[in-house]
């Protein structure tokens, strides 16, 4: 590390500390926008079939959508507002997925496939911004310790909005690691199925990896 041993004057606690909050900002802190941790190498047949489903999957999202919310919080000091939400309700009596993004992602661009067969098939979709991404407020990313308890009041507010609808919970990367967990919480009865795409051990080894790719 640079500060390591600290520099003249500095001493080794704020050094520590220093450190400790560059990790918090670099890996823990708020996503508004593309991140340099997460990226993946395509050949050139993946990046061309991957731009035919996004192509197909942003058309979808121009179809009639409810702009929803709901508030989240635990503790009276830990209010966060996640809004713009965006529901998509193309048959009333099919299930509701719920699709929760990645680490540093977003809705619109995280589980493009599972999203075109959704919409090909007229499924009912709820796209989250994940606490502390984009349109959601909240200032940390938890890996999961806290999202799934989102994922939790979501369901209930679905299943509240519409209690005849079967529910399906669905995350890629961190937000399949998410509903997960969520799965050892009390749900909604009509929460029938959980759909995981590369979903990872734990919050500690993902925390892990991540500090050694900021550290190469």
């Amino acid at each position: 590390c640079s500060l390591y041993p600290p520099p003249k004057g500095v001493n080794m606690l704020q050094c520590t500390e220093t450190i400790e909050y560059l990790y918090y900002k670099i890996i823990f802190y708020r996503c508004d926008g593309p991140s340099k941790l997460v990226k993946i190498n395509y050949t050139k047949e993946q990046r061309e079939v991957l731009n035919s489903v996004k192509r197909e999957v942003y058309e979808k999202y121009k179809l009639p959508y409810e702009d929803v919310y709901v508030t989240l919080g635990y503790h009276p000091s830990e209010v966060d507002n996640v809004t713009d939400e965006l529901l998509y309700m193309n048959d009333e009596k099919k299930p509701i997925i719920i699709c929760f993004h990645g680490y540093k992602g977003n809705y619109k661009d995280n589980h493009l496939g599972m999203k075109k067969y959704a919409f090909d098939n007229n499924f009912n979709l709820l796209l989250v911004s994940q606490r502390a991404h984009y349109e959601s407020e909240g200032k940390t990313i938890t890996f999961g310790i806290k999202e799934r308890r989102d994922v939790q009041v979501w369901s209930n507010y679905i299943s509240e909005k519409y209690p005849r609808n079967k529910i399906i919970l669905a995350g890629t990367s961190m937000g399949g690691a998410t509903v997960l967990m969520a799965s050892d919480l009390t749900l909604p009865k009509n929460v029938i199925a959980i759909i995981t795409d590369a979903p990872f051990n734990s919050p500690e080894d993902v925390m892990y990896e991540t500090i050694r790719i900021v550290e190469k």
